[in-house]
């Protein structure tokens, strides 16, 4: 039996009132719209990974995240199996970054 690759990846939303903050992704082939998030690089928790992650990506700190759900991507081909942690906060501080790493979309 061939050897799977778990990757554990998280995605924060970031509500503010009726507003989410996304991150418009075009890269490998994936082209579309996605929250905040990345791989979570061990050893740190899957929580503290989405902190960074967000802070790294938009330069917000955000507190107080909620889970919401686990999604899983499959890729044969490569034999990865990718677990994805959902969630969601709306206690953030700081400024959106001037020149952030992917471009953001707020709506």
């Amino acid at each position: 039996m061939a050897k799977i690759n778990f990757k554990a990846w998280m995605a924060c939303m970031i509500k503010d009132g009726d507003s989410i903050l996304l991150i418009d992704r075009k890269r490998n082939d994936f082209d579309g719209f996605i929250p905040p998030g990345g791989k979570v690089d061990f050893p740190e928790a899957i929580v503290e990974g989405a902190i960074r992650e967000v802070k790294e990506e938009t330069g917000l700190d955000v507190k107080n995240l909620r889970f919401k759900g686990i999604n899983e991507y499959v890729n044969p081909e490569t034999l990865d199996h990718y677990l994805i942690f959902n969630y969601i906060t709306n206690d953030f501080s700081g400024e959106l970054l001037e020149t952030p790493p992917r471009e953001i979309f707020i709506g």
